[in-house]
């Protein structure tokens, strides 16, 4: 082989069209993420602006049971515990009214 061999230099056309290819590429990777970032955030808010309503409406609910029913005893209730405990107030409501189902 060759020892005086040196490679030709690039020239600066190659040099730059080779860098504004990768920067080209970066900026087009950002833009993309950006995009997946907003868009996701968007369904995010849209989902919680859905999901607000119901949970006043759980809160609500929750707040028309007598404290008797509630058998944890930390105040918090999950939903389907709330509902449970509608069920079980309704049923003693009609035991009272002397409506047995």
């Amino acid at each position: 082989m060759n020892q005086n061999f040196i490679p030709l230099p690039k020239t600066k056309e190659s040099a730059n069209s080779q860098m504004s290819s990768v920067a080209a590429e970066k900026i087009k990777k950002r833009r993309h993420a950006l995009r997946r970032r907003s868009v996701r955030h968007a369904s995010v808010n849209k989902k919680r602006v859905q999901i607000t309503p119901l949970d006043v409406a759980f809160v609500q609910l929750r707040g028309l049971l007598p404290r008797f029913l509630h058998t944890r005893k930390s105040s918090r209730m999950n939903k389907i515990e709330i509902i449970r405990q509608t069920l079980r107030y309704i049923v003693i409501l009609n035991q009272v009214l002397g409506k047995n189902q």
